[in-house]
């Protein structure tokens, strides 16, 4: 009977070490979708001559990124890309929202 209940306990402490550890990856992969989501449309910014911001919301649509949103603005020649996530692990409670800002290099016209 000692052995069945040992082995009960370890076997939840390694299901729990499983579980959230699969949480984690999870996690990781969804900063490094919004990561690249903000790379990739810095990169596109950076490589095209825009003369509107159109084509570029146009492109940063393509990108898939699930749970991701974005908000395109240009200040003083510059386009500031701002990439909102939503990184949780709900099995220990943690829920933050974070912002991920790129800048591009300054448009001369």
């Amino acid at each position: 009977m000692k052995g069945a209940i040992e082995y009960y306990l370890t076997m939840l402490a390694v299901l729990f070490g499983i579980l959230v550890t699969w949480q984690l990856l999870l996690m990781f992969y969804q900063c490094n979708q919004a990561h690249l989501m903000r790379e990739r449309g810095i990169a596109y910014l950076n490589n095209t001559n825009l003369s509107d911001s159109n084509s570029a919301e146009s492109y940063l649509r393509t990108i898939q990124c699930e749970g991701c949103d974005y908000d395109l603005s240009v200040e003083e020649k510059q386009y500031i890309l701002n990439v909102y996530t939503c990184l949780d692990i709900p099995i220990l409670g943690l829920n933050k929202n974070v912002i991920l800002t790129g800048l591009s290099y300054v448009k001369e016209k």
